[in-house]
């Protein structure tokens, strides 16, 4: 699928990252975390950023509005992890570590610079970042209990890999899954 070879090629699967997921309550909400908010009108302005950068790469053509709009959601549920895992750590998540884990992500750095898709991606940097700068196993067992609440328009929260999965139904809950 397009969606996974897009995140394969960002680097972004955190393999050994939580599972946990349910439908969402609100329809105007695409993901949530302990009362935080991912809205739709977030993934709107960010799936407009992150075609951008696709169209510049020559690739826009190849990847569905569904598949950007996952990968998208997917990015901003990794930051509401990271922000609640930091701060249960005690952590502050710097501006280096974040540059050394966005350096790490294949084509991380052009997503990054469009001002919107760059909001989306910076929640999967965070997360990446407390996984380099906190202990690594830790930080996944904790992601891998983050009660995380997405949308079931988008598909289910495949923890094991911090993506949403799928294709997403209106008319069935979004269940947890691994």
């Amino acid at each position: 699928m397009m969606h996974r070879s897009l995140l394969v090629r960002l680097g972004l699967p955190l393999a050994a990252m939580g599972t946990l997921a349910s439908c969402a309550p609100n329809p105007g909400v695409a993901a949530e975390l302990g009362g935080v908010r991912v809205s739709e009108s977030a993934v709107d302005a960010y799936s407009r950023g992150c075609v951008e950068v696709l169209d510049e790469m020559g690739i826009a053509g190849n990847v569905t509005d569904g598949d950007v709009r996952r990968n998208v959601v997917s990015w901003a549920a990794s930051g509401l992890i990271a922000d609640q895992l930091a701060a249960r750590y005690g952590v502050t998540i710097e501006d280096a570590d974040k540059r050394a884990a966005l350096a790490s992500l294949q084509d991380g750095a052009q997503f990054a610079q469009n001002p919107e898709c760059g909001r989306a991606l910076d929640g999967r940097v965070r997360l990446l970042a407390l996984a380099m700068r906190h202990d690594v196993g830790e930080v996944s067992r904790d992601a891998a209990a983050a009660p995380v609440i997405v949308n079931p328009r988008y598909g289910t929260w495949n923890g094991a890999e911090q993506i949403v999965s799928g294709t997403g139904s209106l008319s069935s809950p979004g269940t947890g899954g691994s």
